[in-house]
């Protein structure tokens, strides 16, 4: 049940090659840092007409219809967004689910009453972010979702 910080990092791990063989398979060149390395972001990428963002992958338990992030993560996002230019994408891999969600991250932090677009609710630890804000990619394949499901046992 991810008891161990080991646990868990193999379980984000698996995840985040979900998501880069999704980026390869869309022709996407992606640049990754050292497993050694501290870094606030997964991958950046650069795509087919030369357009440079950020990636962020989160291999995440949907709960009534919202992915959680820690008051920390949201910060540090924050400011990579609006300090440094570049776009941040959020992958989320709903494991609960079974499917795979893409945003930029600062479309998380908005809301548009026409569209129904709901705002991410701040808890004092976490936040609560609406999938229904999210583009839906595509479904896990079954091996991902057995595989997701081992590592979480």
């Amino acid at each position: 049940m991810l008891e161990t910080f080991e646990d868990r990092l193999r379980f984000g791990e698996y995840g985040e090659s979900i998501i880069l063989e999704y980026l390869l398979d869309n022709n996407e060149t992606v640049f990754t840092h050292p497993s050694y390395s501290s870094a606030p972001i997964d991958f950046i990428t650069v795509s087919t007409n030369g357009k440079i963002e950020m990636v962020e992958i989160k291999t995440k338990q949907v709960k009534n219809g919202a992915f959680t992030l820690s008051s920390a993560n949201t910060e540090t996002y924050t400011a990579l967004v609006f300090n440094n230019g570049l776009p941040l994408n959020i992958y989320l891999v709903d494991f609960t689910n079974g499917k795979l969600y893409k945003s930029r991250f600062k479309d998380l932090l908005t809301t548009n009453e026409s569209t129904g677009v709901k705002l991410p609710k701040f808890y004092s630890t976490y936040t609560a972010y609406p999938v229904a804000n999210m583009e839906f990619i595509r479904s896990l394949s079954d091996e991902h979702i057995k595989r997701l499901e081992e590592l979480r046992n």
